[in-house]
């Protein structure tokens, strides 16, 4: 064989050889690579599917920003609905503060009526145990402060008689009925003793009491300035009998 087929034939195999068997270069082989296939490699550690941002802790999809707590109540802003408030976020109770959402529900000032009369706390309710006791209230004498005012039976004196209903006065629209009082002659329990005087009566029904001047109060044509009758009876109460009803002129009484 001559010398130029020879060369020709081993040429052709060192091309066939070169074809086969040198691999593709696809890196872009910058600084600091190992070489894994379109890796862009700054600060890598060239996880698949990583995003390479430097000081990234490489996870799947991960863009590695940490949620803060601003005010360090162990709440991060994805949850705390005020990052900036120490005393606002999930955990809190709600308290009666002007509309502030304490607890994130994310109603604001939230409270039940455990008592059920219409007001909470947080509508000033005192007592939230007592249905008797709200803004409100009548107050009465059960040593609690209905009215939430906040004094307890505090003493209302309507008549101006110095005592007031939580004090004994048994009718505080009338100056002249209160405990210690005399009673008087006029029907009314004057003294808060629970009756009238004993001769507050009028049992005849003559229009008028005993104490009054009725001096036979089972005779209604008996009373003081009763019309003196011949009937043997002191009508007018004057201490005579029959006086004024004629003269006796055959003196036999």
């Amino acid at each position: 064989m001559s010398t130029i087929p020879r060369l020709w034939l081993l040429f052709t195999l060192i091309c066939t050889l070169v074809l086969l068997g040198c691999p593709t270069d696809d890196d872009d082989d910058t600084s600091g690579d190992d070489d894994v296939t379109e890796d862009d490699d700054t600060g890598d550690d060239d996880t698949t599917g990583d995003d390479d941002t430097t000081g990234d802790d490489d996870t799947t999809g991960d863009d590695d920003t940490t949620p803060e707590d601003a005010d360090g109540d162990g709440y991060d802003a994805d949850v705390d609905c005020d990052d900036t408030n120490p005393d606002v976020n999930p955990g809190a109770t709600e308290i009666c503060n002007g509309g502030v959402d304490d607890d994130c529900d994310p109603a604001t000032d939230e409270l039940e009526d455990d008592d059920g009369d219409g007001f909470d706390e947080c509508a000033g309710d005192c007592d939230d145990g007592e249905a008797a006791v709200h803004p409100g209230a009548a107050e009465i004498c059960d040593g609690l402060d209905n009215d939430c005012d906040p004094a307890t039976d505090e003493a209302v004196d309507d008549d101006g008689d110095g005592i007031s209903e939580c004090e004994g006065d048994c009718d505080d629209g009338d100056g002249a009925i209160a405990p210690g009082l005399d009673e008087g002659c006029d029907g009314l329990d004057t003294d808060c003793d629970g009756a009238p005087g004993p001769d507050e009566i009028d049992g005849d029904g003559d229009g008028q009491m005993v104490c009054a001047g009725d001096c036979d109060d089972a005779d209604p044509t008996t009373y003081a300035g009763a019309p003196e009758q011949c009937d043997q009876a002191d009508n007018d109460c004057d201490g005579e009998v029959d006086e004024d009803t004629g003269d006796d002129l055959d003196g036999d009484g």
